[in-house]
Parts: structure tokens; C-alpha cells; sequence
């Protein structure tokens, strides 16, 4: 199995929702959107240098698997259940008053 490929797939898909996220702040005002920017640039870069470290590793297959869902996980416990659910209330908020 190609390790790094397992990366590709959560990398495409991240730039992709992290420009459309994107839209919806600017639309909105979101207050919070340099932060929330600066958390979309930390992920592509670590997610860059976890794809990195798995060219170069010499560690076997099953330990970069766990790193990477390590690192996934991660994401989905502290960006996407908090960081996302504050952007979404926002811009619900923002579209129920007519903004």
C-alpha cells in the first residue's frame, strides 16, 4: 500500500471545503476568520509535513497508518466539532437575520 496516498484523498477534499468555508466568512463577517484561516494553513502544513516524514520514514506501514489517523482524528475532535459548529451557528445566524 502507498502510505502518503492515503493522504491525498483528505487533502483534496480539505482545499476544497476550506475555499468554500472561506466564502461563507467573507459573506458573513465572520468575526473570527483570520483564526479560523490560520487553522485551515496549520492543517495543509502539517498535513504536508506528515506526508513528508512518510517519504523518508523507514517505519513500517502500520505505524504511519496510526500517525495519520492520529493526526485526522484530531482535526475531527477540535476543528470540526467545535471550530466548524461556531462557523456554522454564525452563518445560520447571519442568514436567519437577513444577512
Amino acid at each position: 500500500m502507498d502510505t502518503e496516498r492515503v493522504l491525498v484523498d483528505p487533502k483534496d477534499y480539505s482545499l476544497t471545503h476550506f475555499a468554500v468555508e472561506k466564502t461563507l466568512m467573507e459573506e458573513t463577517d465572520y468575526p473570527l476568520i483570520n483564526e479560523h484561516l490560520h487553522e485551515h494553513e496549520q492543517f495543509v502544513k502539517r498535513l504536508n509535513q506528515l506526508s513528508s516524514a512518510i517519504r523518508v520514514s523507514e517505519r513500517a506501514t502500520e505505524t504511519v497508518v496510526f500517525w495519520i489517523n492520529i493526526f485526522l482524528f484530531d482535526w475531527l475532535a477540535t476543528h470540526s466539532s467545535k471550530i466548524d459548529r461556531h462557523l456554522a451557528r454564525y452563518v445560520a445566524r447571519s442568514a436567519s437575520a437577513g444577512g
